[in-house]
């Protein structure tokens, strides 16, 4: 059985290499908060170790010792219904291979696991699907430097706080935006749509790692009502955003 995301989240790494097995997890340390690591040289030891306990997610390169890693995948696949998230540190296959997987989310394809950028991104669309099927009231959603968060004009589905990391809220065409601010740890984001009702008025993106709880606009009420502590942070946000446009103001002046 799978440990809840909100605690500790836990890591396979399956490669005959130890070198790339300990790059691989550093990669992960370096976008992930509290993280913790099982190794595997080979797939069938991958599948002894997934049979005691279930990690959140699994890397894993395809040349494997015994088992490849795409019999590792399929074979999680076949064994869970809630199965954890897989990336598989190798090209697209020509075929297809995992196709309603990899819409869901919960298999990632990376050609090369030291595209810094592309492993990112990867780890953030598995994290969001190990997400989207946890709380109920609320869940948590990841952002690589650079992913999109809200777009300007879009209909507002929900409001979001940001855990860790750091977005910028920009208007106006590519090439020509003027940056609003930034939005900064235990702060709001897309609040406004929450207050008024209207779309979105701004696009807003990751500039760091991001790990944001995201609520629905119908359970704000109750969860404000709930969570004294989101309470005062929505008001502290409100303060700062203030604080802003004055001194956007004077400065215009």
């Amino acid at each position: 059985m799978t440990a809840p995301l909100d605690g500790p989240r836990y890591f396979l790494i399956i490669s005959a290499n130890t070198d790339r097995r300990n790059q691989i997890a550093d990669n992960i340390r370096a976008h992930i908060e509290r993280t913790q690591f099982t190794f595997a040289a080979d797939g069938s030891d991958a599948i002894s170790k997934i049979q005691n306990f279930t990690p959140h997610v699994i890397i894993t390169e395809e040349d494997l010792p015994k088992q490849s890693g795409t019999r590792v995948i399929e074979w999680v696949l076949r064994t869970f219904k809630d199965a954890p998230a897989c990336i598989l540190l190798a090209p697209v296959p020509d075929r297809e291979k995992f196709v309603d997987e990899i819409l869901l989310g919960n298999v990632q394809f990376v050609e090369n696991f030291a595209d810094a950028e592309a492993f990112s991104k990867a780890l953030s669309r598995a994290m969001n699907f190990l997400s989207s099927g946890g709380i109920q009231e609320f869940s948590l959603r990841f952002l690589a430097p650079g992913e999109i968060l809200l777009n300007q004009g879009e209909k507002a589905e929900c409001v979001y706080i940001l855990r860790r990391g750091q977005l910028r809220a920009k208007v106006g065409p590519v090439g020509q935006e003027v940056v609003l601010g930034t939005v900064e740890e235990g702060e709001f984001v897309g609040e406004m749509a929450y207050i008024n009702g209207e779309a979105r008025s701004a696009d807003v993106q990751a500039t760091l790692d991001c790990e944001l709880i995201e609520i629905p606009i119908g359970m704000m009420d109750h969860l404000l009502f709930l969570k004294p502590a989101w309470s005062r942070a929505l008001i502290k946000t409100l303060s700062r955003r203030i604080k802003q446009n004055n001194v956007a103001l004077a400065k215009g002046r």
